[in-house]
């Protein structure tokens, strides 16, 4: 009987183990992403501001859609990093394409 209980305890461990390096290696990889997009924000923002300076229409509703997007994915990067969901974002997951609401 001991050596039975052993075996499963030994299978859940591993298995509990592969999750987490598999957890720990999405994160990884995640963590990447959010400096990927952290640079993409920073540049829109900068784009946003040349337009308002030059004169342009300064909120380009493209410009602003891909802002609204890359808001809310780097949200659901933290959302992941810190245990607060199992969902993996992209590029793990499809991307989200949400539109924008016009506040």
């Amino acid at each position: 009987m001991h050596t039975m209980m052993e075996a499963v305890w030994s299978r859940v461990g591993h298995r509990m183990a592969r999750g987490l390096w598999g957890r720990l290696g999405s994160m990884l990889i995640l963590v990447i992403c959010y400096g990927m997009a952290e640079t993409l924000v920073l540049l829109v923002v900068g784009w946003q501001v040349v337009t308002l300076l030059t004169g342009c229409t300064p909120y380009d509703l493209r410009v602003r859609s891909f802002g609204g997007q890359l808001s809310r994915y780097i949200y659901h990067i933290f959302l992941y990093l810190t245990n607060n969901s199992d969902r993996r974002p992209f590029p793990f997951s499809p991307w989200l394409r949400q539109p924008v609401s016009s506040t």
